[in-house]
This record gives C-alpha cells, structure tokens and sequence, in this order.
C-alpha cells in the first residue's frame, strides 16, 4: 500500500520520487537529486554516514524510543526544523493554529456526555493493535480531555497487540470504539461471522465509529488530522 494509504491528507505530490524502503535506499539516485537538507530520524542513525555525504543532514527526534509522550516532542521538534530552516514565525503560526483546532474540538467535547474511547486497528478476524500512551493518539486524547480505555502498557510507538477478548475486556458499555482504517481486504466480512466480535460491548451499544487512515507515527499535523476525525466521529454517535 502506498503513503497515501495510511497518511491520507496531505496527499503526497505525484512528483515525489520513491527512494525505497528505509533500509535499501537508492543512494545513487537520491545524490542525483542533489537534495539541499535531508531530514532523518533515530531509525536512520546507521546511514548517516553515507548521507551525510550527499548533503546536510537534520536528526528529529520523536519516536526514539525513551517511552516520552510523543506529542509534546513532535511539537517542540517542529519548533526546531523551523528555527533550523530559518521560518520560526512560520512555523510557530502553524503550530499555534493547531493548538486552536485541539482548543475546539476539545471545547465541542465538553458540551457531550463524558465517554472513553477504545482505539485499534484490525489485524486480522481475531486479532487487533490497540493504541494508548506514549503514542501520538494519546497525545491528541490528552489535548482533547478524553479517557483512554486501553490503560495496560505499549510499546513506544504507542500500540500493542491483543485479540478480540483484550478489547472486550477493555470496552465497558459506556466506552465509544474508534477503528482505523485501511482495514485489510476481506476482514470485516469475516469478522462479521465472529461471535467475540458480536459480543463485544460497542457493537451492541453501535458505538464503534470507522475512522479514514490518520497515521499513528507522525507528528502534529497527524495529530491535529486525528483530533478532527475523532470529534466528528463522537458527535454523531451521540
């Protein structure tokens, strides 16, 4: 599936060159590009050497692995990519803009009854990954003064893995199910016929809302995308 399955707005340009995968990467083609700053991560730290000789290189830092939240660090590193790049105002604009959008969705929250919320995404008919702390969509729950139902540990990137009966376990009937998509092919026909999945406390109550792809390991603009998705899908379910 492509980037723009899982990260759908914004759409990734059609002039974007494929480079591949972070571990085979085309070095011949990316020095032809003659990029003027590259921009890596902490996954990244073994290729540094071979980038750094292509062109400048700026580390960011957010899922490092320290188990930190990881909303308060994408936005104090995009503070710093825009000081580095030298567009501060810009960029504090950008980020004040989305401490208005978490300010009303939270603010729209606030007049609803006060609900948890499960979120995951389906693994296969039996199997799920569920998402909790320090993930960037407990994040964008913090900022929106939500409860997460999922309170057992995950890894840093924020999600672990269960089956059905760890998200029956965590649902009681108050809690309001958030599945992301892009749901893999044939699963929900399948699961349909699963009496675990009937069973569970959302599907009785039709509190399970399907959200579009938000993806989970990016930074605030991903989290804002969350935010918005998440508030809309609440309040038409209440």
């Amino acid at each position: 599936m492509g980037t723009n399955g899982w990260a759908r707005l914004p759409c990734q340009p059609a002039g974007v060159v494929n480079l591949g995968s972070a571990w085979e990467v085309n070095f011949e083609l990316l020095a032809a590009l003659k990029p003027d700053l590259i921009i890596t991560t902490p996954f990244l730290d073994a290729l540094l050497p071979k980038l750094k000789d292509i062109a400048s290189c700026l580390r960011i830092s957010v899922f490092d692995g320290s188990g930190e939240p990881v909303l308060p660090k994408a936005i104090s590193e995009t503070r710093r990519m825009g000081d580095y790049l030298g567009a501060s105002a810009s960029m504090s604009a950008y980020l004040d803009r989305s401490d208005r959008l978490f300010a009303d969705c939270r603010a729209r929250l606030a007049r609803l009854p006060e609900r948890e919320v499960l979120m995951f995404y389906l693994i296969d008919d039996r199997h799920a990954y569920v998402y909790g702390a320090p993930g960037l969509y407990q994040g964008a729950l913090d900022r929106l003064g939500l409860n997460n139902a999922w309170t057992s540990p995950c890894n840093y990137w924020g999600f672990t893995a269960t089956g059905l009966e760890g998200l029956g376990a965590a649902a009681g009937d108050g809690v309001h199910a958030i599945l992301f998509e892009p749901t893999p092919r044939d699963v929900m026909t399948r699961i349909g016929d699963s009496p675990i999945w009937k069973a569970l406390p959302f599907n009785r109550t039709g509190r399970l809302s399907i959200l579009p792809p938000a993806l989970a390991f990016g930074m605030v603009g991903e989290a804002t995308r969350f935010a918005r998705l998440l508030t809309s899908a609440i309040e038409a379910r209440s």
